[in-house]
């Protein structure tokens, strides 16, 4: 079940009815449309949402708009996707953003790489706590009144080291 509402949920989002979410997750189409109907009972936003964005995008010259008003065109057959542009497009407004207040700070010499909503930074061992707490605190903001918070870690020599098997830690080490 966990599966199938995590298909659904991200298939709402990019505008998958449940036809295609039946395809996506290899079941019969009526455990799943009986799934996408509930998950629209509890999250009817969601669904509301999407209505509201594609009646915008009418409106609007076929375009819709993130929350700071950046414009984005949407292709008529694909009105369905208009929350996953909004979404996906807001949280690259939102990262753009925390990357011009890191440039500003001077710290953007410490960022390799933004993977989705995040950043992969270095700095030296002696730093790095600092860095990275500074580096987090210049990447929280507000957006609408809403606080968007940062969780910045480190994780040693590699970026991947928080995930590695103790095992391969101590080869890394060793290395």
């Amino acid at each position: 079940m966990r599966g199938l509402m995590k298909i659904i949920g991200f298939g709402k989002v990019f505008g998958g009815g449940p036809t295609g979410l039946a395809k996506q997750a290899g079941l019969p189409y009526e455990p799943v449309k009986a799934a996408a109907d509930g998950y629209d009972e509890v999250y009817p936003e969601i669904p509301r949402f999407g209505r509201t964005l594609q009646r915008q995008a009418a409106y609007k010259g076929g375009a819709v708009y993130t929350p700071i008003g950046r414009r984005l065109p949407l292709d008529r057959d694909r009105a369905y996707a208009a929350t996953n542009y909004v979404v996906q497009s807001t949280a690259r407004d939102v990262l753009a953003r925390a990357l011009c207040r890191i440039d500003d700070a001077g710290l953007s010499h410490h960022v390799l790489l933004p993977v989705h909503d995040e950043l992969v930074c270095q700095a030296p061992a002696e730093d790095a706590e600092e860095v990275i707490r500074e580096i987090g605190r210049l990447m929280e903001t507000t957006l609408r009144e809403i606080p968007i918070a940062s969780e910045p870690e480190v994780y040693g020599r590699s970026w991947g080291a928080g995930y590695m098997p103790e095992e391969e830690k101590a080869l890394l080490d060793a290395s």
